[in-house]
């Protein structure tokens, strides 16, 4: 197995093995994921674009591959690629269980197989570029493109350097002990992400940040407070998964009437997303 080059991502490969997940929070993700702004900006742009439902899909840096659950019940073709034999295992685990069998391919983002380049609809990915630096992270861009035809969408989530309570909330969970030592990530601006979406020849569609400015205090500063009092005393104990563990109902497709977002929200909330096409003169 290729690792990934970047050196903070070689010392965090065991900080991504993943447990298989329980039916019931798989279901959970897809259900919660199909109304999350993201994947809702995802359909409103590919009704505007006049994408159909057959699409070859890669999530790069896939984790447990979330938001390929949705394209795979969508009808899309899906790949899950990661450097981490682990969390390919839980993430074909997890897909299983819906009755999807992805394609999985492991190797090194910075050096993709020649196989990969310009053969994917969409390419996206949720928590990765934020993990290079220097060099490596235009690189990693450009290299998150080069999987696109001309026309394809790119579509990515990265946190947000602005983005008040993540930074907050991060520094405290890195200085407490709360997370390990050698997770290092650097959130973008908006100004970075459009420029290397640029470079890597990607037109823009939407640039913006996603989550809630209070939603961002529950999740960074209140589990904060709950990690750090279950550490010293143990309670209140964690969340037993949902007991849901079918998709009645579930419509992955479905356009919904999103809630008036602030301007709090729009300039200071944790997740960055873009959605871009890429131009159809860059192979």
């Amino acid at each position: 197995m290729i690792k990934a080059r970047d050196a903070a991502n070689l010392e965090m490969v065991s900080v991504w093995d993943k447990s298989i997940p329980e039916t019931a929070e798989v279901v959970h993700w897809a259900k919660t994921g199909s109304s999350s702004v993201a994947w809702q900006r995802w359909l409103h742009w590919k009704q505007e674009l006049g994408l159909g439902d057959d699409l070859k899909t890669i999530e790069l840096g896939c984790g447990y591959g979330k938001i390929s659950l949705l394209f795979g019940l969508s009808g899309a073709q899906t790949m899950l690629f990661d450097y981490n034999e682990a969390a390919l295992t839980s993430a074909e685990a997890a897909h299983a269980k819906l009755g999807l069998n992805p394609r999985l391919l492991g190797g090194d983002l910075l050096n993709l197989p020649a196989e990969l380049h310009g053969q994917f609809d969409v390419a996206c990915s949720f928590g990765t570029l934020e993990h290079f630096f220097g060099d490596n992270r235009s690189k990693a861009v450009a290299a998150t493109a080069s999987v696109l035809r001309p026309g394809g969408v790119f579509f990515v989530t990265v946190p947000y350097r602005y983005a008040t309570w993540y930074r907050i909330g991060f520094g405290a969970r890195y200085w407490l002990g709360l997370m390990a030592r050698g997770m290092k990530e650097k959130p973008f601006s908006r100004a970075e992400l459009g420029r290397l979406a640029d470079d890597a020849g990607v037109e823009i569609l939407e640039l913006e940040s996603v989550t809630t400015f209070w939603g961002d205090f529950q999740d960074w500063i209140g589990e904060n407070l709950m990690s750090l009092t279950r550490k010293v005393t143990g309670w209140p104990q964690r969340v037993q998964p949902p007991t849901e563990v079918g998709i009645e109902g579930l419509d992955v497709s479905a356009l919904r009437q999103l809630a008036p977002r602030s301007y709090l929200d729009r300039h200071f909330s944790y997740s960055l997303l873009l959605i871009g096409r890429k131009r159809p003169d860059r192979s």
